[in-house]
């Protein structure tokens, strides 16, 4: 099923909110503001803290603005920024309005947008925000709901620097004999 505003569900405890996009009938809408929006709330951790990311798919600062202006509770502890961390993305009333303790750049190295934007950088440095960044990291991992420590993410290459990869070997010629 594509994503709906107003899906929801709970799975194992944690609760996922679909919050754009909208029906059709709303127009001018491009195609990565027409992104699916996912805010994911795990249970409470022992403090009472209920830990959630925002999911922003390619979305832009329409749909940044469509969110704050139809009163949607985008808070959140962990922000995947919209569109790789594009310009056209991230706004600063957005990131005030999610709060967020971390950013997360999803992009590849050297790609060839330039993702993330510096601008974008600026606004999460104003806020006082956390970036991570699988350009520097690989995959990173979230433990949601467990103590407030845990927002601090497993770094794949901190695991696994690459530099440890076992290369790959071709194996000798055989001996040759007379």
């Amino acid at each position: 099923q594509p994503c709906r505003a107003g899906d929801s569900w709970t799975w194992d405890g944690v609760d996922f909110a679909v919050l754009a996009p909208w029906p059709d009938d709303v127009t001018g809408l491009t195609d990565n503001d027409g992104s699916c929006v996912l805010k994911i709330t795990a249970p409470a951790n022992r403090q009472g803290h209920r830990d959630s990311i925002l999911l922003t798919g390619d979305a832009g600062q329409l749909t940044e603005q469509m969110l704050a202006l139809l009163c949607v509770d985008v808070r959140s502890d962990v922000l995947v920024l919209g569109h790789h961390g594009s310009q056209s993305s991230s706004g600063m009333a957005f990131l005030h309005a999610v709060a967020p303790q971390r950013a997360v750049v999803s992009a590849g190295f050297m790609n060839r947008y330039g993702h993330p934007a510096p601008a974008v950088l600026h606004r999460l440095r104003q806020q006082h925000i956390v970036v991570d960044s699988t350009i520097d990291s690989g995959t990173l991992i979230y433990r949601l709901g467990q103590p407030v420590a845990a927002l601090e993410p497993e770094r794949w290459r901190d695991r696994r620097p690459w530099w440890t990869v076992t290369p790959l070997t071709v194996p000798a010629k055989p001996h040759q004999t007379e």
